[in-house]
């Protein structure tokens, strides 16, 4: 673990690792319905593609 010299830069890593944290896990969940949506309709072709 890295430590940071000011406490404001401790406070901006922190959010930002939050952040990380918050993408990975909403790409997460849309990976997972559009991947049951894929399963439910089987005859229509889609392309599951996720933008980082």
């Amino acid at each position: 673990m890295k430590y940071s010299h000011s406490k404001a830069m401790a406070v901006f890593h922190k959010i930002v690792k939050l952040v990380k944290n918050g993408i990975l896990m909403i790409i997460h969940i849309y990976a997972k319905i559009s991947y049951n949506w894929t399963l439910k309709n089987p005859n229509e072709k889609r392309n599951i593609r996720v933008k980082i």
